[in-house]
């Protein structure tokens, strides 16, 4: 095998590799975009239940002080 088909040979193995590793991040990036709008989601769920949760309670406590204020 001469020089020339030596360094020929490596630089296709090198293409195919940087090929295979490009494709591998690409996958990647999608997996962690999805993951990111998961985790948005989960967190605006959360917000939003605390939200619903405190509103919940006020209510709660309104409806208390009610029944205090009318029993007296």
């Amino acid at each position: 095998m001469s020089a020339v088909d030596f360094v020929n040979q490596q630089l296709r193995e090198h293409f195919t590799d940087v090929s295979r590793l490009t494709a591998e991040f690409v996958l990647l990036r999608d997996r962690l975009m999805r993951a990111e709008l998961k985790i948005q989601v989960l967190e605006e769920t959360i917000a939003k239940f605390n939200a619903d949760s405190v509103l919940a309670s006020d209510s709660c406590v309104i409806k208390s002080a009610d029944t205090t204020i009318a029993k007296h």
